[in-house]
């Protein structure tokens, strides 16, 4: 809902550009901001990893971390999504390529964040942890099978070119 959420933000309207880890817990809006910003037509990896309801950070490409301390619990979550937030007027459309998205259920270290801003697949960190992981890069099928046993619609995707992504090998799965 919009008063219930965890999200990510690429706004562009400030200096610099920083990414923003934004939690709202009912009508208490609060998150922790980049120290540094991204680049448009870059490709850039962003990472959020909430430990507790009063500690948060956000990454760009493995450093740049921003933390915060609010204390927000937002409640009531069921949807998933990926460059919209989906309510029921959706909005924030992501202007942008998404190539990888997940979710784990435990903390990552700022050791796993660096791992993963170098291109090595979610499947590869904390794999036990994972419970949503969506490769939506280069997909254009309307429904993409997903970790855990959900299904992730696409819609107005194009394949695109992105930096490379250390998979595990056909042997390891």
């Amino acid at each position: 809902s919009t008063t219930n959420l965890w999200a990510l933000e690429f706004a562009g309207g400030v200096a610099s550009d920083p990414i923003r880890f934004r939690v709202n817990g009912g009508s208490t809006i609060g998150g922790a901001v980049t120290s540094t910003g991204y680049t448009a037509n870059v490709w850039h990896h962003v990472c959020a990893v909430e430990t507790s309801n009063v500690s948060r950070a956000v990454f760009i490409d493995g450093g740049g971390k921003g933390t915060s301390t609010l204390n927000r619990t937002p409640g009531s979550i069921d949807t998933i999504s990926l460059g919209v937030r989906e309510t029921s007027t959706p909005d924030e459309f992501f202007a942008g390529d998404l190539a990888e998205a997940a979710i784990w259920n435990e903390a990552l270290s700022d050791a796993n964040v660096a791992l993963l801003a170098k291109g090595v697949s979610p499947l590869l960190v904390r794999p036990s942890a994972l419970v949503f992981y969506a490769p939506v890069i280069g997909r254009t099928s309307p429904e993409i099978e997903l970790r855990g046993g959900r299904r992730l619609t696409v819609t107005g995707a194009v394949v695109r070119n992105h930096r490379r992504i250390v998979y595990p090998s056909q042997a390891a799965s």
